[in-house]
């Protein structure tokens, strides 16, 4: 008997970082079929997907556009949307569909409305780092909107205004938009526009998650727990890993990489006061000259998060190059992998809850990955107690890790490949709950 599995991912980020390992995992079963549903690839990625040595139970590809235009002012794209779901569903007869999320976009939602319809399983596959409940992240981008898009308003008009903007946007997108388009509204308070709750708590059957941090962090967000399955990441698999390793490989020799966050601004963890973009970028200048004074040989290359603004990144680039040496910009739509894989030492610039130095300790555990919270801000611990990460909050300690891993003194006491597993890759799990026969 064959099983057909609909596949759906939604960003280039996530597919490289998770759910193209998942995919690799389900080629080593012969009785599969996958129909592949992708947005917008690099043209090297779409090779690499069309080959027939790594990906050969790809029956059919389908490109979703959901990023093509604004989805959420269109009920055109709403009737396109539930019709290509519910045309997938009613055409390929899945038996089951896995996706980046059941509730972080609208084709999403629909997606798993028609799969679970039609009483299919649903796996929805966590892509990225969670930060604990999702209360956490929203009061962060709270803060962040009304000290950037909205630092013109009083403090307590921009709270309210910003609020207001949020829930009307909810409102819009979960009721009048499907409504409008002859859909049912997609009740329930779990949204990605209000940021509450969290993957998992709609139509999914089952949330994965790669750690029981990760699984502890959905559950206070609201996730059942019946739900919540901890699979090791794929890129644990040594033959998982030595394809993709091989796949994103460039030419590359990098002794320090800097991974650059969008957000230029933060907030102390003590009073939520604001951190300025002058404070950060003086205290990453800081950084970079210790670099330079103890490692003056030595180039620091710069990967720039790709949401940086035009006008911020040239603000940044001009403030880094009049004040320290040996820096190197890495164009922003190079892929973070390649990087990765070709670095001895990456450190994570705040707001420090990154998935790519999560990626770095799979990728490249014999380098080092450093997770700076220097002003040991909200948010800034998520690595605090992560056993493949340097977690560090003062300029001294990183000195001294510096002079020490010059002098070849430094002993790394870092845990990679953590056991604590309900299950060793994707197909093992989906054998043990009869979801494939």
């Amino acid at each position: 008997m064959i099983n057909r599995v609909v596949f759906y991912s939604s960003v280039e980020r996530n597919f490289r970082s998770t759910l193209l390992g998942y995919l690799l995992e389900l080629q080593h079963l012969e009785n599969i079929e996958i129909i592949f549903l992708y947005e917008q690839f690099d043209s090297e990625i779409f090779d690499f997907l069309n080959s027939k040595i790594h990906f050969p139970r790809i029956i059919k590809f389908i490109y979703v556009g959901q990023y093509d235009g604004n989805l959420t002012s269109s009920i055109s794209q709403f009737r396109k949307f539930s019709k290509l779901c519910s045309d997938i569903i009613t055409q390929y007869l899945p038996d089951i569909v896995i996706t980046s999320s059941d509730f972080h976009s609208i084709f999403e939602l629909f997606l798993c409305r028609a799969a679970k319809k039609s009483n299919k399983k649903i796996i929805s596959v966590a892509c990225s780092n969670s930060v604990g409940e999702m209360s956490r992240i929203s009061k962060w981008i709270t803060l962040y909107s009304i000290n950037t898009r909205l630092n013109f308003l009083p403090t307590f008009i921009a709270f309210g205004y910003y609020t207001f903007r949020k829930f009307l946007a909810y409102f819009v997108v979960h009721y009048l938009l499907p409504i409008f388009s002859g859909n049912l509204p997609f009740y329930g308070n779990s949204s990605f526009l209000l940021y509450r709750g969290q993957s998992g708590m709609r139509d999914a059957t089952y949330q994965i998650v790669f750690s029981e941090q990760e699984k502890l962090h959905f559950q206070d967000s609201g996730v059942p727990v019946d739900k919540l399955i901890t699979i090791r990441h794929p890129y644990y698999s040594k033959p998982i890993k030595t394809i993709v390793y091989n796949y994103f490989r460039k030419s590359f020799d990098i002794d320090f990489l800097i991974l650059h966050s969008a957000e230029l601004i933060g907030f102390n963890n003590n009073d939520l006061s604001t951190i300025s973009i002058d404070q950060r970028l003086d205290i990453n200048i800081m950084v970079f000259k210790k670099i330079n004074e103890i490692y003056p040989e030595k180039f620091i290359y710069i990967k720039l998060h790709p949401n940086v603004s035009f006008n911020n990144l040239e603000y940044i680039k001009n403030r880094y190059l009049s004040e320290a040496n040996n820096i190197l910009f890495i164009d922003q739509s190079v892929p973070i992998e390649s990087l990765l894989i070709s670095s001895k030492i990456v450190i994570d610039l705040p707001r420090p809850v990154s998935t790519s130095i999560f990626m770095n300790t799979l990728f490249n555990p014999n380098g080092i990955s450093i997770s700076l919270d220097l002003f040991e801000e909200y948010l800034g611990d998520y690595y605090k107690f992560n056993e493949s990460v340097e977690y560090i909050t003062n300029i001294e300690s990183f000195v001294n890790f510096l002079i020490s891993y010059k002098n070849n003194t430094y002993h790394s006491s870092f845990t990679y490949g953590c056991n604590q597993f309900e299950y060793c890759n994707m197909i093992s799990f989906m054998i043990d709950k009869s979801l494939i026969v």
